[in-house]
């Protein structure tokens, strides 16, 4: 058996297990091994790749025997489709917890039936999330304060999540995003990411993980810090950083930012990076999609129909063996040295991929040309790339397959659920006394 300071695997009657520590608190789980799977090198690197390899192609870890597991109870607001709460799920049961997501709420009732036949909510709701709670703010020398505890507006919701354990939302993010030329770091959607240190504070909740952009640190309104004021205020630790999909593992250069607040807590928490417990070797386009380059074309694996100007642009990539498109072939308004040169430009087997958006179906909104076929990614490679498993399933709850916009949209706006496992494995190191107490409770 090999040891890590916080994770080990071994093999052993034809299974991988794998072991996963936070302070004191150890959980375990295991994949069976067919006998077709390669033998490893025996190292740790090497068994954790087979572990993820597995994982993302559809093999699903199985709890070892023994022990009592736990419930923990979320809620999660701004949901999506549920790639961080997918990944904070994971991440709870890794270390011997069972997640139960008691509420989750978002606008778009697409990404809701997904989110619901793949997480299995108690409830959710196609619900502003600024209709859940009330607060009032105010500043004191330069720093904002509740003026009166936050409240939850319906009290049928305020008694039933009366004892959650961990509070998790992705505030819209595109008033952040330098992709938004026209209100970026001054849109009102950016003051949304309040809501969660309200609702936190209104319930009680221990554990709370917020995700966004990178650039929400830069956002005019300084949500960031004042979140960061507001949470301390009320007696929780703040971490918060940069989380890269490339050091856990991921194919795909996507950032983003993570604030971690855990309670009781007297003091900051400080570099939410120094709580990190998943790292891998960066890994390319390969390792993540290669199986699927001779999978026959059907349901999420299919290409998006090109305009003929974009085929041409495609063939003239594989013709003069380029990964990016020379000027005079692209439209105008993407010629002479125009700030985005991957679009139109082409993956590279060896290379990772630039972070995927709701674009990825077209060559025309990124690097989203195939390595070796003449065409654009598909919704099922895009979500590989985005870390979901092939267990994911986008579907809605009855088994329907949603449009190929609505694919686009759910995948390209995601969060890889292995960041929400690394932030709630974060979440848990921040405060080992309280990983312990909820093990015991």
């Amino acid at each position: 058996m090999q040891t890590l300071e916080f994770e080990r695997f071994e093999i052993t009657e034809g299974r991988l297990i794998r072991h996963l520590r936070i302070g004191d608190v150890v959980g375990s789980e295991y994949l069976p091994l067919s006998e077709s799977v390669v033998e490893v090198d025996g190292k740790d690197q090497g068994f954790a790749d087979l572990w993820d390899r597995l994982v993302l192609r559809g093999a699903v870890p199985r709890p070892v025997p023994g022990g009592r597991r736990r419930k923990v109870r979320i809620v999660d607001l701004f949901c999506g489709a549920g790639g961080l709460s997918f990944g904070v799920c994971r991440g709870l049961r890794a270390v011997g917890f069972d997640p139960v997501v008691e509420f989750a709420a978002d606008l778009d009732p697409d990404a809701l039936r997904i989110y619901k036949r793949n997480i299995g909510p108690v409830e959710c709701a196609v619900r502003d999330a600024a209709e859940l709670v009330d607060f009032e703010l105010g500043v004191k020398r330069g720093r904002d304060f509740f003026k009166k505890s936050p409240w939850v507006k319906d009290r049928r919701l305020a008694s039933r999540l009366s004892c959650v354990d961990v509070l998790i939302g992705g505030p819209p993010c595109q008033g952040h995003s330098n992709f938004n030329n026209h209100t970026r770091r001054f849109d009102e959607r950016n003051e949304l990411y309040l809501i969660m240190p309200a609702l936190a504070i209104a319930l009680d909740i221990p554990v709370v993980i917020i995700e966004n952009v990178r650039e929400v640190k830069v956002d005019h309104h300084r949500v960031v810090d004042r979140t960061r004021e507001l949470f301390e205020d009320a007696g929780y630790g703040v971490s918060e950083g940069v989380i890269s999909a490339l050091d856990l593992g991921i194919p795909q250069t996507r950032k983003r930012y993570f604030l971690v607040a855990t309670k009781p807590g007297s003091a900051s928490g400080g570099a939410l990076e120094d709580y990190c417990v998943l790292n891998r070797a960066r890994r390319t386009l390969d390792w993540g999609i290669g199986d699927l380059e001779e999978r026959e074309f059907g349901g999420l694996h299919s290409p998006a129909v090109l305009s003929a100007e974009n085929r041409k642009r495609i063939d003239w990539l594989f013709d003069n063996d380029a990964f990016d498109l020379a000027d005079s072939v692209r439209p105008e308004c993407h010629r002479n040295g125009h700030s985005y040169k991957s679009v139109y430009g082409r993956l590279a087997w060896d290379k990772p991929a630039g972070t995927i958006t709701t674009g990825f179906h077209t060559p025309g909104r990124g690097r989203y040309v195939h390595p070796s076929q003449r065409r654009a990614l598909t919704a099922h490679e895009a979500a590989r790339i985005q870390g979901f498993p092939d267990s994911f399933e986008f579907l809605s709850a009855e088994g329907e397959k949603p449009t190929n916009k609505t694919l686009a949209k759910v995948i390209g706006d995601a969060v890889p659920p292995v960041m929400g496992e690394a932030a709630i494995l974060a979440a848990l190191r921040q405060k080992q006394a309280l990983c312990k107490e909820l093990s015991v409770a």
